[in-house]
């Protein structure tokens, strides 16, 4: 199976759902990123948040393909503006070796 190629002009364009909540409610960003399997490559993806002196809350990645030349990683971080999550997807979809970014809220009360 191949994966699907790095061009970052997506057919797609990204959503822009925005869902009021109340103040009482925590919104934490969680990130979906598949790419080639390279040892650069989980330093660059922690180095966004590292830079601007962010830990994700959870972390995890798994070898995926059939024959584990590709990662899955997902990431979840809370309390980020709008403006620093997007951002943040932004410069990981610019990692060479990165193939798509996915990004979502979850919303708890």
């Amino acid at each position: 199976m191949s994966m699907p190629s790095a061009d970052h002009g997506s057919a797609f364009p990204p959503l822009n759902l925005k869902f009021k909540h109340t103040s009482n409610q925590s919104v934490t960003t969680c990130y979906a990123v598949h790419a080639i399997a390279d040892p650069g490559l989980l330093p660059r993806l922690i180095g966004v948040f590292a830079k601007r002196g962010l830990t994700p809350s959870r972390w995890f990645s798994v070898l995926v393909g059939p024959t584990d030349q590709e990662i899955q990683v997902d990431m979840q971080i809370a309390g980020l503006s709008p403006a620093t999550a997007q951002a943040i997807a932004e410069e990981m979809r610019k990692i060479v070796m990165v193939s798509v970014v996915m990004m979502s809220d979850k919303i708890s009360t």
